[in-house]
């Protein structure tokens, strides 16, 4: 506030939040790539998500770390430009990490424990909450797998 007069707050949290909030923004992380990878990336400047899905199964990036957040982006974004392989890598990826807390995440089970933790008194107010989060996790849950 006192840099920029502005009341905002910041929207990023664990790297690439703040490329949730924009509209086809693709979050490259710390690097600085090459000319080429440069060039690479002016091609996923689309308007629409056909024609940024076409750019992005086009694209290979000389730095793999790029190859691998282009895939992440694709895989939360634009899902439907998956195809059959990558849509089970994606599946495998969610699994490992919500489903079996894979590099230090909480599991789903652990999420939904901490839920439970929660008094039995709540408002209703707060069950609202409650009900939101529970159906949240339903939704991030991989498609194969139950809790």
């Amino acid at each position: 506030h006192e840099a920029t007069g502005l009341d905002a707050y910041p929207i990023a949290i664990g790297g690439g939040t703040y490329s949730r909030t924009m509209k086809n923004c693709v979050a490259f992380g710390a690097c600085f790539p090459d000319d080429e990878d440069r060039a690479q990336m002016a091609a996923l400047h689309a308007d629409d998500d056909a024609a940024l899905a076409h750019a992005a199964q086009q694209i290979q990036f000389r730095d793999p770390r790029l190859n691998e957040l282009l895939f992440l982006w694709r895989a939360r974004h634009l899902p439907a430009s998956l195809d059959e392989n990558e849509q089970r890598r994606w599946q495998a990826m969610r699994r490992e990490r919500l489903v079996h807390g894979q590099d230090a995440a909480r599991s789903l089970d652990e999420y939904l424990a901490a839920l439970d933790t929660v008094p039995e008194t709540a408002t209703p107010a707060q069950q609202a909450v409650l009900d939101a989060l529970f159906g949240w996790a339903e939704t991030i849950a991989p498609e194969d797998d139950v809790f």
